[in-house]
């Protein structure tokens, strides 16, 4: 569990620098230990989910994919 969601923050955070505003806000909300529940809570439901198994490791991660789109244009 705690894997999964370590590598559901390395995906958020490539995926966030394009929105600044809007990623400031929610990795101050995410904290490592976080329960799939909690992170729901912040972020909603995943649009998508994928399992995923990096190169190099032994088991696979769930990694949930949320769209970012900033709210007005930047």
């Amino acid at each position: 569990m705690r894997a999964a969601f370590i590598a559901l923050l390395i995906f958020l955070g490539a995926f966030l620098p394009g929105c600044a505003h809007q990623a400031e806000f929610v990795s101050q909300q995410l904290k490592p230990g976080m329960s799939r529940e909690e992170v729901q809570n912040v972020l909603g439901p995943p649009a998508k989910v994928h399992r995923v198994r990096f190169q190099g490791h032994e088991m696979d991660y769930i990694v949930w994919e949320y769209p970012m789109v900033p709210d007005a244009p930047v």
